[in-house]
């Protein structure tokens, strides 16, 4: 006997029904696991700064639920420490950032209370402006080709945009939204930079990454996708009007 392994684009149902005759169709679906939510924590001290262990271990001792939770194993992990502009990123496990969300997105830490908010880390080529791979990457489809400028889209390092430098918004141009776009994206690529996180390619990106974390629900990122849509909307008819 001989098997063979296909991929339907999720429509399951109506491949079996068509292969059914010919084969033995089976099926095994794996969900992909998703991935520990990630918070940011701002206005740091400079102790807490310096020192990763030390926050990490007053996050669990002055904020009770977390520190039981801790206490059972659960994650606060120091994921990257941000001295310049004094944040920290934090990895934690799903039952640590919902006690943390149900204590109104706050944590204490020493003498205050610090908002805290969720991390989502899209990463963004600043050669090609796509989304999904760094600059120098092997997934780059433009690495042996000029940079694009994710200013006016012109082919030149952003660095070296003079209408950037000038502040010419006549000339803002969003390559993706330029030529990757539905129409409605084309109409915004005027808008905003490729860069700008309301970008309807960055937005995307950051909603695929809200799916694949634990603890967002569907009902968050539609409205994250929302709101976007609405401010991106907003800032476009805002500049028309100018």
């Amino acid at each position: 006997s001989s098997g063979v392994n296909a991929e339907y684009g999720g429509q399951l149902e109506q491949a079996k029904e068509v292969l059914s005759p010919f084969l033995e169709v089976s099926s095994f679906v794996e969900k992909e696991k998703k991935k520990d939510p990630r918070i940011t924590v701002s206005d740091l001290d400079d102790d807490l700064l310096e020192k990763e262990n030390l926050l990490a271990e007053i996050i669990s001792e002055k904020n009770g639920n977390v520190k039981k939770l801790h206490g059972e194993g659960h994650t606060v992990r120091i994921v990257h420490v941000n001295k310049t502009n004094r944040y920290a990123v934090i990895q934690l496990s799903p039952e640590v950032r919902k006690t943390i969300s149900e204590s109104g997105d706050k944590l204490f830490l020493k003498l205050k209370h610090h908002v805290v908010r969720n991390r989502f880390y899209v990463v963004q080529c600043y050669h090609c402006q796509r989304f999904g791979h760094v600059a120098g990457s092997v997934y780059c489809p433009n690495k042996d080709k000029p940079a694009t400028c994710a200013f006016c889209a012109g082919k030149h390092d952003t660095r070296q945009c003079q209408a950037k430098k000038a502040n010419e918004i006549n000339k803002m141009n969003c390559v993706n939204c330029e030529k990757g776009g539905s129409k409605e994206d084309k109409r915004h690529a005027k808008s905003h930079p490729a860069s700008s996180s309301l970008c309807p390619f960055y937005v995307n990106a950051r909603a695929k990454l809200m799916e694949t974390t634990c603890g967002i629900t569907q009902e968050e990122k539609n409205q994250y996708v929302t709101r976007a849509r609405e401010d991106l909307k907003s800032k476009r008819l805002g500049r028309w009007a100018h």
